[in-house]
C-alpha cells in the first residue's frame, strides 16, 4: 500500500471505498481491542477506588475518551465490513482521529493547569482534616 495517495481529497472521500484488506482488518481490530482493553482497565482504576481522588477526575476523562474510540472505531467498522455507501466512506476515520487528537489535547491541558491546583487543594485539606475531630 502506498502512502502517498492518503492525503488525496479523491481517496478521501470515495463513498465506496471496498473492503478493508485481510492484514489491514486485522491490525484494526487488534488496535480497537487494545483500546477497549485500556478503557476497561481505566475503569476499573477509577472505580475499585485504587488512586487518590484528585486522580479520579483525569481517569475518567481517560476512559470516557477511550470508550468512545472503541465503540465509534467498531461501528465505522461494521460499516466498512458490510460496504454500506456513505456510513463506510474513509472520511468518517479521518474525523474520528482529528476529534480523538482535540479531546486528547483538553485531556493534556486539564493534566497540565487543573491537575496540580486540585493536587494542592487536595493536600491541604487533608492538612485540615488531620485536626479536626472526626
Amino acid at each position: 500500500m502506498s502512502f502517498s495517495h492518503i492525503i488525496s481529497i479523491n481517496y478521501l472521500f470515495t463513498l465506496r471505498p471496498g473492503n478493508f484488506s485481510d492484514t489491514t482488518q486485522k491490525w484494526v481490530l487488534i488496535f480497537l481491542a487494545i483500546v477497549l482493553t485500556i478503557s476497561i482497565i481505566s475503569w476499573l482504576i477509577v472505580y475499585r477506588r485504587k488512586i487518590q481522588p484528585t486522580l479520579v477526575k483525569l481517569f475518567k476523562k481517560i476512559y470516557h475518551l477511550l470508550t468512545t474510540t472503541a465503540i465509534t472505531g467498531f461501528i465505522l467498522f461494521f460499516f466498512r465490513y458490510e460496504n454500506i455507501p456513505l456510513l463506510g466512506a474513509r472520511f468518517w476515520w479521518l474525523l474520528l482521529l482529528i476529534g480523538d487528537l482535540i479531546w486528547l489535547g483538553f485531556i493534556i491541558k486539564y493534566c497540565l493547569k487543573k491537575l496540580p491546583q486540585e493536587k494542592t487543594n487536595y493536600q491541604r485539606q487533608q492538612e485540615i482534616n488531620k485536626y479536626l475531630p472526626k
